[in-house]
Formats: C-alpha cells, structure tokens, sequence
C-alpha cells in the first residue's frame, strides 16, 4: 500500500508551453497504461529527442490518446487534421521550457505554490464546495497527484518569472503606433451587385441514367454505417470490494511507521530580485545598506529595471549553487550580486527556520487523501483479470461470469462507432474501438479505462453498412444534383463577368446588362466591422483586401450565389487624431506583439541549445498504422 507515496514527487512529468505571452500550464499527466490505437501498429522508437532525452512513439501514443480522450476528438478526425503533429511540437515546447527553468535554477517554494493553488481553487469555493471537495474535484478532472499539481505550478511560476525577466523594458518602437494609426485610419468605399441561382440559367430535371451515374459518384454519402450490438463486463473497484475509506487510524499508522520522512531539515525564507544589467545590480546592491526591502528596493528603482521574486522557504539543497552562501550568513544579510543565465541576482535571507518535524495533526488530511488515492488495487484487479480470461478460456460466457463474479454486464443494442461519445460505460471511446474490430463471438482483452476500470468486450451481432437503394434517396440526391450543378454554373457565369471587367468594361454597365442594380457602401474604416455585419458575409474583408481603386473580385461564389465587388473609393485620415485612451490600447497591444515575438526567438534559441531533433518518419508510420487499422475495420465480415 502506498509504495510510491515518497517518490511520486520525483517521477512527476512536468508539461508546460508557451502561447503568445500567456503561461499556460498543461497540467502532469502521469503515463496511462491504455491500449493505444497503435500498440501492434509501430516499433517503439523516437519520436523526437530535447538534449538526448527521447520520447518514444508508444510514450507519445498514450499521451495523444489520453488529450484526444478529454478533447472527444476521433482519433481519425485527428489525424485527418494535422493534430498529432501540432501536439508533439506543444509536448516538446512544454519538456523543452520546463527543462530551461530547472537548469537556470529558478527555485519556488512550497509556500508560494500552494497560494497559487489557493487562488485556482477560489472559483470553485466560491460555489459552495469546501477547500478538500474543490481540490479533490480539480485533480480527478485534470487525472494527476496533489505533488504533482504542486511541482508543475512551481514549474510554472519559475517558467512566469523567467519570461518577466526577458520581456522587461520591452516596447515597440513609436513609429509603429503611428504606422498603425496610419492603418486602421484608411476608410474605403465598395460597390456592388449580386448574381443569384436564377442568374445561373434554369436547370432540367436530370434523367435517370445521369441520377444514376451521379449516384455512383456520391454513393458513400448515403451509407447506413454499419450496426454492432456489444456486450460490456465492467469491472471496478466497488465490485471488488476496494472502495473502503481509509480511517484516521489508518493514517495514524502510516505516519509512525514513515516519521522520519515528514522531518524537516533547516529552512531559510529567501528574498530575491533579477536585475538584467550589472550597473543597475551594482547601484541596487549599494541602496541595501540603508533600504533592506527588496520589494521596496525593486519597485522604487523604476519599471524594466529589475524583478521580484517573492520570498520562499527552501532547504540547502533546493537552492542552486549560486545561492549557497545564504546558508552561511545570517538573518537579514543582503548577498552580493551574483551573475546567473537571467542576469545579476541579489538575495536576502529574511528568516531562518530551525529543523523540525511534521505533526501527525498537520499531516493528517494529506494522509487520509492520499491513502484514499493511493489505495493499491492494481494487484486485485489484475487476478481478476486473470480470472475472467481462465473462465473464458474455459468456454464460459459474459453472461456466466457476469453471473458467478457478480459483475456488471452491460448490453448496447444496435450501436454505431460514432455512439460511443454519448455511451454510459466507463472507457466507451477504448472499448467501441476495441468492439468495432472484433469477429463476431469473440471477447476483446482486457481494456483498461482511464478512471480506473477494466472491461471485457464481446460482439453479440453484427450488421454490416450499406449503401441505400437510389430510389430510397431520390430526392436527396436530386437535391444535391441541383445544388453542385448550380453552383457550377455560377461559377462560370462569375467568371466570365470578372473577365469582362478586367478588359475595361464599365462596372455599372455590367450591371445593368445582367438586369442588376449597381448597391454602393458608406465609407467603412477598417475597424467598422460590427457595422458592416449587414452586409453579405465576406463583402468587408474582401473590400479590405483589395489593393488597388478599381479593382474587382467575387465574393462567396457557390450554389447561394455571388457577390460581385468593386473597390470604388479609399481614404486615409491622417489628420484624425486618435483619443489617448485608444493610443494607449494600441502601444500595448503593440507591445505585446513584439514581446510575443521575442519569446517565440527565445524558444527557437532553447531548440538550437537542446539540439530538438523531430522523427517526422515515425510520425508517418503512426499514421500509416492508423490508416491500416481503418483499413481492418472496413475489411470485417
């Protein structure tokens, strides 16, 4: 019981990216032993590689369908999409970022990242819930520890100042605002008209040979998928009986048998400001000797010329090397600037925290949760699982041991793959894969659900897709006859208009040859979006993309019809002044911007340093296998 309570901290896989310049902190996911979509689909290699350390395809495989998992996204759709690949850049991102703020040796308390935690949970106290349902509530939503919460917002927080610390003093250039005024000053006016379906020409009713041939083509879209009624055994901890709360003399006895771990050594509560420049650390230091708040000394010295970092309480052996003679000095000594990878540091030791140990009272809580948490029913559940198999081996049905065991058998009548997103059993995503690949008759193999269960499928009935007679859909098909082929036919008619007015005819002209009105807008600047929402979308960014007056194009060409547009008039007010309240809007959006862009040159640099390598060839195979494994599915019976 509770093996890995002391050394959970240290296993914890910290995941955190940067977005624009936001922090966003992807909280630790400790590695699933689920059945991958691809566990006989690929070798076990690497999938990529951040300072020699390789992260494998079966590794990456479970990760991605764990995100796919609480993102509901077919694994499928996900490939189709290019996600898979956008993950891993965030998964390297996030090791990359997490492992630059580990050698810096930016150090966060324990302290200050449990009143992080406070602050997360406030929204949901805010509610109604106690402190121990909210926290219990986030970690089991978010599927990771208390300690590994606690050592991914510590990440997070140094990876916070660390960012402060690149970005300070950075601002755009003046001339930027005022080419941006310049920009968003220019008005323009368009006009236009608009081709509808009856423009395009009447259609005939197509004859049956051409619905036929049509049919053929799009065939596919009129499929009846195919229909599986699967058989469920659920097995959990309450039918194991393993669902029993731990009670205080159960935590009682954990803490005197494990005293020695809740000692804690001697503490310093240490201060810290980064300072970019070594001047600026140097006339900081010297202003030590009259003013000893380093929050004062920070904020007073002016914006962009230092940071502060709250204080914390750390061991000797929490703080990195270029701090180790806070250890040696005395309460209240201001150490001199030390130059580090973030500039020049200077620390104070504020207090010093004699070795002490954990009460049992202080402690009990955590031990309680931790027992309820911790509880080891992974031997249980795997001789259960053995069982199950020898009966089934033994020719025994679901229904029989579902009998004998006392377990749980669920039936889903007449089920399609697409049903187990609203499915009411626990893993439904992993075991509707697992059923829809499965012989008829067969059972699956043990499939392990992420909220803890194992299942055990089995196919009762089989009812292979179909595609419908034509004469079923008729008239669905004649409708989407009707639309592609008007939609060509306005195409066309689009453009032979276009090309009429690119050789020099007369806009209007144009217009009233077609029998149309020529519609004019008012002068529209760039940010009357809200507006322009009356006209007929996509008219504004079109207007807008033009680059020239007289310029044409067409705007939402398709079976709905067509919107002609011309640029008529444009006009830059450079003489508006713009009202301090939107200038300084626009600085710091700008700001930002560059800022942004700094980071984003500053994780390139990380890339270089950590010699990042992607294997974008077992990326490849990963979707291949993924392709072979449709293949199957539409292969059976």
């Amino acid at each position: 019981m509770l093996k890995q309570m002391r050394s959970g901290a240290q296993s914890v896989v910290l995941k955190l990216f940067l977005f624009g310049l936001l922090l966003m902190a992807m909280l630790g996911l400790a590695v699933i032993d689920v059945q991958g979509m691809f566990t006989s689909g690929f070798k076990s290699k690497s999938v990529a590689t951040i300072d020699g350390d390789k992260l494998t395809t079966t590794e990456f495989d479970q990760l991605l369908q764990t995100a796919l998992r609480r993102q509901q996204m077919p694994a499928d759709q996900a490939w189709a999409t290019g996600y898979p690949a956008q993950y891993l850049q965030n998964e390297i991102n996030s090791r990359m970022l997490s492992k630059n703020v580990r050698d810096l040796g930016l150090i966060v308390s324990n302290e200050e990242a449990a009143k992080q935690l406070k602050r997360m949970l406030e929204p949901l106290t805010g509610t109604g819930m106690d402190k121990k349902e909210a926290l219990q509530g986030m970690l089991y939503n978010m599927g990771v520890s208390e300690g590994q919460l606690v050592e991914t917002m510590k990440v997070q927080i140094g990876l916070d100042t660390l960012m402060k610390a690149i970005t300070s003093g950075i601002k755009a250039p003046p001339q930027m605002a005022q080419d941006a005024i310049r920009f968003r000053a220019e008005s323009r006016r368009g006009e236009y008209f608009t081709l509808t379906a009856e423009d395009a020409g009447e259609l005939e009713e197509p004859d049956d040979k051409t619905l036929a041939d049509y049919y053929k083509k799009i065939s596919k879209n009129f499929v009846i998928p195919e229909m599986r009624t699967i058989a469920v055994l659920v097995v959990d901890a309450k039918s194991l009986g393993l669902d029993v709360e731990p009670t205080e003399a159960d935590a009682k006895k954990w803490y005197e048998d494990h005293k020695d771990s809740y000692a804690i050594g001697e503490r310093r509560v240490i201060s810290q400001i980064v300072v970019p420049k070594q001047e600026d650390a140097d006339k900081l230091y010297a202003l030590t000797k009259t003013e000893k708040d380093l929050k004062k000394l920070s904020t007073g010295a002016g914006k962009g010329i230092s940071t502060f970092v709250r204080s914390g309480d750390y061991t000797e052996q929490e703080v990195p090397t270029d701090l180790s003679g806070a250890f040696k000095a005395e309460p209240g000594t201001v150490l001199e600037p030390v130059k580090t990878p973030l500039g020049y540091l200077i620390a104070k030791v504020e207090e010093v925290k004699p070795p002490t140990t954990r009460s049992f009272d202080d402690a009990k809580d955590d031990i309680l949760r931790d027992l309820a948490n911790a509880q080891d029913s992974a031997t249980a559940m795997d001789k259960k699982a053995n069982e199950i198999e020898d009966l089934i081996a033994g020719g025994k049905s679901l229904d029989d041991i579902a009998k004998e065991l006392n377990l749980k058998l669920t039936v889903l009548d007449n089920v399609k793959a697409a049903d187990a997103a609203t499915a009411k059993i626990p893993g439904a995503e992993q075991v509707f894969a697992e059923a829809f690949r499965l012989d008829k008759g067969a059972p699956s193999q043990r499939i392990d659900a992420p909220t803890g269960e194992f299942m055990i499928a089995e196919v009762r009935e089989v009812t292979p897709e179909a595609e419908q007679p034509l004469e079923k859909v008729r008239s669905d098909v004649v409708k989407t006859w009707r639309q592609e082929q008007q939609g060509t036919l306005i195409d066309q008619a689009t453009t032979k208009i276009l090309d009429r007015l690119k050789l020099g005819e007369d806009f209007a002209a144009v217009a009233k040859s077609l029998g149309k009105q020529v519609q004019r807008t008012s002068m529209l600047s760039r940010g009357e979006y809200a507006q322009a929402q009356s006209m007929q979308k996509g008219v504004f960014p079109a207007l807008f993309a033009l680059d020239k007056v007289g310029q044409v194009t067409a705007v939402g060409a398709g079976p709905e019809g067509a919107t002609i547009l011309r640029l008529a008039e444009r006009r830059i007010d450079a003489t508006k002044e713009a009202k301090k309240e939107e200038l300084d809007k626009l600085a710091a959006m700008l700001d930002h911007a560059v800022q942004k862009d700094l980071l984003e040159q500053y994780r390139l640099a990380l890339i270089r340093k950590y010699d990042v390598e992607i294997n974008h060839a077992a990326l490849e195979e990963m979707q291949k296998a993924r392709n072979a494994a449709d293949e199957g599915v539409d292969g059976l019976n």
